[in-house]
Formats: C-alpha cells, structure tokens, sequence
C-alpha cells in the first residue's frame, strides 16, 4: 500500500508537466487572426459606389432585353404582320441602350483613379469591353426612326441585344475583385449603392447611407428654382411668345418635385442622433407643409398655358414665395452631423456630401477668365457673372446665370442648364457644345467648343 502510493506521488509532477507542455504547443499552434483590411477613405467609397452603379447600369440592361423578348415573341393564333406598338417598343429599347452605354462610358472614362492597381486594371478592361460595344451601337444623334418599318425596328432591337447579351455579368467580377483586394473592402462595404461582403460595421453603413441621402436632398433643395422671371422668356424680346409655357411648366412641375423630396426624406430611418433627428423631422415637416400649398393639376398644362401673363406672373411668385421658404442653409445639414463623432465621420465618407473645405465652394478657374472674345475661335473656358453676350463661330448667344441654372438663348431656340449640365446648339455646317463646369450664386463657368 506505501509503494503504491509512492509511485502515485512520483507520477504526479511527471503528469503536471505533460499537461503544461502540452497546453503550450497547442498555443504555440493556434493560427494567428487574420490582418483587418485597412479604414475606409472618402475617395475609395466614391470609387466604389459609381463602380457599383455602372455594373448595375450594364447587368440591367442584359435584363431588359430579356423582358423585350417574351414581348416580341408571337402570341399563338395572332394575326399576321406586325404590332405596331412593338415596333415603337424595340425603338425605345435601342435609344435606352445607346444612352446606358453612352453613359456608362463617359462615366467610366472621368472616373477618379483609386491608386489600386488591380481596381485600375479591373476598371481598364470594364472601359475596353464597353468601348467594344459601343462601336456596334447606332450614333447618339441620330434621327427618331419613325418612318422605319416596324420590322426593321424589332430587327434592330434584336440584334443589340444579342451584342448586349455578350457582356458578361459584372456583379460576380466585382465582387472577386473586393474580395482579392483588401485595400477596397472596408470602403465598399460602406459605399450605399453597394452590397456589402464579408463582415461589416452595418452601424457606420447604416450612417453613410443617411449622410448620402441628406446630402442629395439638400443639393435637390438649394437647386429648386426661386426667380422664374429671371428666364430669357422674361428678359429677351425674341422669346417672349413662350412666356406664358415657361410659366406653366414652372408652376405645375413645382409641386411634384417637391413631392418626390417629400417621399424621399419621409422614406429616410432615423440615426438614433438627436440632433440629426431634429433636423430631418423639421425638414421634412416643412417639406410636406410646402406640398400642401403648392398648385397641383399637371396635367392642364395647355389650359394653364393660354391663361393671361399677369395671372401667371402671380401664381409664379406664390410658388417661387413657397419654395423658397423650404431652401436650407448650406450650413444646416453640416452643424446637425457635427453634433456627433460617428455621424460626422460617416459624414465625412459619405459619396454625395463635400466636406467643409474652402475648396468646395470655390469655382473652378476659367481658362479665359472673363475674356469672352476670346471664344470666337470656337473654344473657350469662360466666367459669367450675371450675364454676357458671347459669339462662337459665328453663333451668337445670350448667357444669364441664375443661382439654379445658367439660360443660353439663340435665334433658333433656348438652353437651360444646371450645374454639370450640357447642351448644344448647331446646323448642317457646325456645332456649338456648352457645359456647366461650375455655378455658384449668378456666376458660372463654362466650357464652349466647336465641333
């Protein structure tokens, strides 16, 4: 009985020590957590929420054509010859795909580089393909094909199609690239038009999204038109026929742009930010008050139209009183986010709103400065401030700048342009093309060439 329980005695620290190293080795052989993928920036969510857009934008489409099928199809026992509903179905599919890809295009093309290499080559072979079909696709400025037999019209919207069909889903090659590329995962999980991969912090996602949304209702506030006297039909003799459309159109599209800002702000969750909150409630309260007042009735535009200018003139400032009346600060949107960290660094992230730099607000430089002689050569890179009659090529504008649009007014017709806008004026011989580069208060800057 002693022996025994000496040998226990011994066996014991023996026993100890076996179970000390092997708590040891299976430390020592536990696999090492795998590297968090580096924050997000500003500019990769920027990236990756147009990237997302575009693959949208193209994989859409491959769907379209799909649903135009099952419509061109011949239903069983129709009777012979051609819808002709149809035939004007495949034209609006063939101006729809020339205008996506033509979209697609330009925005891939004036797309910021990431500094990722491999986002730039993804990037690089989405512009080739598209370039690819692009060339298979009808000009933009061409004709309406209205006097296009039907037949040739569902010819033509077939074989788009089947160029459309040939593009690869985008979606599955995007998601591999976030995937294989850790630089961009934690700013595509936040970017809102994205569907986030892999584990993700829904909470500051949940914030992007609202920052967004608040920074593209506020920027559809400011452009709201307050001064509908200030277009040409008001200041320029040679339109003033049109006078009492331009009216019209403005007091019976007023009410349902503030509808759609209603429904877009009233859509929006709470941030659980009280003063994010407060703000957004008393916005939208204003909002939905401003609907109530506004004129409705869009569709007797005609009868509206034909009514006397002084009638118009008033019910216009009623209107322009209205919409003014719901118009933020710049400076609103900004001090509600600051009242917290988080909300103010989801802020800081979020695609659609420009942090509080003296950057943002400044114009961007006119090649030419204010020198409008300097367009006659056909290009030029001008500032307006207020007005300014400009001849390119022989073509000779009207300029008035507003703080939510810039009119270009011509013999033959009337441009009017927001910021970014583009627009043309031409003949058999020349075109003049303008852009928006830049509009604050009743300065613009313009870019004009000749084509």
């Amino acid at each position: 009985m002693e022996h025994s329980l000496a040998k226990a005695s011994w066996l014991t620290p023996l026993l100890v020590l076996v179970l000390l190293l092997a708590g040891c080795s299976s430390a020592e052989e536990r696999p090492t957590p795998p590297t968090p993928p580096p924050p997000a920036t500003r500019a990769l969510v920027i990236w990756s929420e147009t990237i997302c857009t575009q693959v949208q934008q193209i994989d859409q489409l491959r769907g379209e054509f799909a649903e135009l099928e099952k419509e061109l199809a011949p239903s069983p026992g129709a009777s012979p010859g051609v819808d002709p509903v149809l035939g004007s179905r495949a034209e609006i599919y063939v101006d729809t795909v020339v205008r996506s890809v033509d979209s697609v295009n330009k925005t891939l093309n004036e797309l910021t580089p990431s500094g990722v290499p491999a986002a730039e080559a993804h990037v690089a072979g989405l512009v080739e393909q598209v370039g690819k079909v692009r060339a298979q696709l009808p000009p933009k400025e061409e004709a309406p094909r209205t006097s296009v037999p039907d037949e040739e019209q569902i010819a033509e919207a077939k074989r788009i199609g089947a160029v459309i069909a040939k593009i690869e889903p985008q979606r599955p090659k995007l998601v591999a690239l976030v995937e294989g590329t850790p630089a961009l995962i934690s700013s595509y999980n936040l970017a809102p038009s994205c569907t986030p991969l892999k584990q993700h912090d829904e909470r500051v996602r949940t914030l992007v999204a609202w920052s967004t949304a608040m920074c593209d209702t506020t920027e559809s506030l400011l452009a709201l038109d307050t001064d509908p006297l200030a277009s040409p039909e008001f200041t320029d003799p040679r339109f003033a026929q049109f006078a009492g459309h331009t009216l019209a159109n403005y007091i019976s599209s007023a009410a349902r742009s503030v509808n759609q800002i209603a429904e877009h702000l009233g859509s929006l969750p709470p941030t659980g930010v009280a003063g994010a909150d407060e703000y957004q409630s008393r916005l939208l309260t204003a909002v939905q008050a401003a609907t109530q007042k506004l004129p409705k009735h869009e569709g007797d535009l005609h009868m509206r139209g034909s009514r006397p200018i002084g009638e118009l003139k008033a019910e216009a400032a009623e209107v322009a009183k209205t919409l003014k009346s719901i118009k933020p600060k710049e400076s609103d949107l900004p001090s509600a986010v600051a009242t917290d960290p988080g909300l103010l660094a989801a802020y800081n992230l979020a695609p659609a709103c420009e942090p509080p730099t003296p950057a943002s607000t400044e114009l961007p430089k006119a090649a030419d400065g204010t020198n409008v002689a300097a367009c006659r050569s056909g290009k030029c890179q001008i500032q307006v401030n207020g007005s300014a009659d400009v001849a390119v090529s022989g073509f000779k504008f009207k300029i008035s700048v507003t703080p939510s649009r810039v009119n270009v007014s011509h013999d033959s017709g009337l441009l009017t342009l927001g910021s970014g806008g583009e627009g043309s004026f031409g003949n058999r011989d020349k075109t003049v093309k303008l852009k928006v580069l830049g509009l604050r208060g009743n300065t613009a800057v313009l870019d004009i060439s000749t084509s």
